[in-house]
């Protein structure tokens, strides 16, 4: 009886069944991050690495984590959150969480142990932690902070184009009716750069005409491409036009590029200079055909939006400051920042984190990253000042 429950030896040594496995669970990560905020995965996914005392043969067999609503709960063995128990499994990568619901910003601290191909337990690992993020859209309390004149500027859609084909031999042209004759000294035509592919729809083959009639019977080529590649790396035609009057301009494209299988005609702006003003702003379009369906329209190739300075502030900045009162005994306080281009953050003048050129690109009609910063050590009692820089990259 003493054998069975003291497995002890003559020289007292604790027998391999109640020895500590030489494995230890090292490297915690929630969503492959150590201690990451604003985790909105459902579930979120945990990960974990093993060291060992460089023995041949070790190998995990099971696992078990331990999630407490705080580091003292944890530190007693309450996993008031999760308690997987003991679970048969050499998984230790993107191992789903599986405790009660999470709440908004909840902060979960959580530790792991396993068992090695013996059957002996390991200690459990020093505690990570994870923070949630904003899991409901109606949990957002902020609202979208900008200066209303910069709103003048904003462009809702990309421009002119096509309906799409897949013969690349498809002709297809985009005309602008200047309402009455001008001298045109140049026009240019600008390639769409964001949210779609770059360049889509950019002629490879193409001719540029001017005429007097919207029919075409008198036209004047300017440029003809369609015997030859234009420059296939090139964002902008631009067409010396020599003073030529006339008040219609017309882009045929007799090449298109394909994309994934499918070609179209697409031209993010027009421009008509004429005098050193760019008459072809307002300017009525027609076309072969058009894909009039959101974010692409006719008339938004001559919207005077889409070309190069045409915003006077497009490289500017916008500085923001906002005072706030904090009530003694703050315990946490947590910032999240959503932004359609790039921001700076400070606290009481210190930056926010470490990031540059956040949140990251997506297509801001279907998709909005936010971060999210633990701002409790920089407030202090009483009052306070957030600061942002806004700037573009939209």
């Amino acid at each position: 009886m003493v054998a069975l429950l003291g497995l002890t030896s003559a020289h007292g040594v604790l027998s391999a069944a109640t020895e500590p496995s030489p494995l230890v669970p090292v490297e915690l990560r929630c969503d492959w991050m150590v201690d990451p905020l604003g985790v909105d995965s459902s579930p979120p996914r945990l990960s974990w690495q093993l060291r060992g005392d460089g023995s041949r043969g070790l190998r995990q067999s099971a696992w078990q984590v331990l999630a407490s609503s705080s580091p003292d709960g944890l530190e007693r063995d309450q996993g008031d959150v999760w308690d997987s128990e003991r679970v048969p499994s050499d998984a230790q990568v993107h191992v789903p969480y599986g405790g009660r619901p999470l709440r908004s910003t909840e902060q979960v601290f959580w530790k792991v142990r396993i068992w090695d191909g013996d059957g002996r337990a390991s200690t459990w690992s020093r505690p990570a932690t994870w923070t949630m993020g904003v899991l409901e859209a109606a949990e957002w309390r902020g609202r979208w902070i900008t200066d209303p004149g910069l709103l003048m500027w904003v462009r809702p859609l990309l421009g002119y184009r096509s309906e799409e084909t897949e013969r690349p031999a498809t002709v297809k042209w985009v005309q602008v009716d200047l309402g009455s004759p001008h001298a045109i000294q140049e026009l240019r035509f600008h390639a769409v750069r964001h949210t779609v592919a770059e360049g889509l729809g950019f002629p490879q083959r193409f001719k540029v005409e001017v005429s007097n009639r919207p029919d075409f019977a008198d036209a004047v080529s300017v440029a003809d491409y369609t015997a030859r590649e234009y420059n296939l790396w090139s964002h902008l035609i631009q067409v010396d036009a020599r003073g030529l009057r006339a008040r219609y301009v017309r882009l045929t494209a007799t090449a298109l590029r394909m994309v994934d299988g499918k070609a179209c005609l697409a031209v993010s702006q027009i421009e008509v200079l004429s005098g050193g003003k760019n008459v072809a702003v307002g300017a009525a379009v027609t076309a072969s055909d058009s894909w009039e369906h959101a974010p692409w329209s006719a008339r938004a190739v001559t919207d005077g939006l889409g070309a190069p300075r045409a915003n006077p502030r497009a490289n500017g900045t916008l500085l923001l400051r906002r005072q706030l009162q904090v009530q003694p005994g703050l315990r946490r306080a947590l910032a999240s920042v959503c932004g359609l281009g790039h921001y700076e953050m400070t606290v009481n003048g210190a930056r926010a984190g470490t990031g540059l050129l956040t949140p990251g690109w997506t297509a801001y009609d279907k998709t909005c990253l936010y971060d999210t910063y633990d701002v409790t050590a920089s407030l202090r009692t009483g009052a306070n000042a957030v600061g942002l820089v806004l700037g573009g990259g939209g």
